[in-house]
């Protein structure tokens, strides 16, 4: 990817019935396959892309970033889900 380029972001598909994770989750469409897809707000810009889409058109030299505030976000929703029954 040049400077001037526009990283893709890597968004997961909507489930059937269960649209997201978080309430302030943004949604659209994969710029692949079309399918539902959601992401968080702080995303940054660039075209969104469903995860299976990008499994299939991975490069093995892709770079693949995750920004702090996600692994953040994610820990904090993993610890509710080991609280349930």
């Amino acid at each position: 990817m040049t400077d001037d380029e526009q990283p893709r972001v890597i968004c997961l598909p909507n489930a059937a019935g269960n649209p997201g994770g978080f309430d302030d989750d943004i949604y659209g469409n994969c710029v692949e396959c079309n399918v539902e897809i959601h992401w968080r707000p702080h995303a940054p810009a660039g075209e969104k892309i469903c995860l299976p889409c990008y499994l299939k058109l991975a490069k093995p030299d892709d770079e693949i970033k995750i920004t702090p505030m996600v692994v953040n976000e994610f820990i904090a929703w993993l610890a509710t889900q080991k609280k349930k029954p």
